[in-house]
């Protein structure tokens, strides 16, 4: 499973899988739901058990698993997530490929801040998160 932060390498190759699931990941950690407005979910819920079932098998049974980690791997496993707006409701259904894309529409100046390992912080990876997802901020 994914247990640290891209560094500056990752510039190269950006929108491979792992680079994507990785910057994924990390701001996953880091954010905070876009204040609170924001849900994150499976668009089934089998993946979700899935997902948590191989993170298990691939970390073994010491390995204290958290959502970030499940939400990782079932986009690793190519399912779908959603971000849902906690006050209208209306979904934003994502992917590995939807955040393929859509990366070339992430901030610079926040993005290198987390790439680099220093100086970011749950609003750097907030509004990193909802480039990836809908292409611009959208909350916050």
């Amino acid at each position: 499973m994914i247990t640290k932060n891209i560094n500056l390498k990752t510039l190269n190759n950006l929108t491979d899988t792992k680079s994507v699931l990785e910057l994924f990941h990390t701001c996953l950690c880091g954010q905070s739901w876009g204040f609170g407005s924001q849900i994150l979910g499976c668009v089934r819920k089998q993946d979700y058990d899935d997902a948590k079932k191989l993170v298990r098998q691939e970390m073994g049974d010491e390995y204290l698993i958290c959502m970030e980690d499940v939400y990782t791997k079932v986009i690793e496993m190519g399912r779908g997530l959603y971000l849902e707006d906690k006050y209208s409701g209306d979904k934003e259904y994502f992917n590995l490929e939807t955040m393929k894309e859509m990366i070339l529409n992430v901030n610079l100046v926040r993005l290198i801040n987390i790439l680099n390992e220093s100086n970011y912080d749950s609003i750097d990876t907030d509004c990193v998160l909802q480039e990836l997802i809908y292409g611009e901020v959208v909350f916050g």
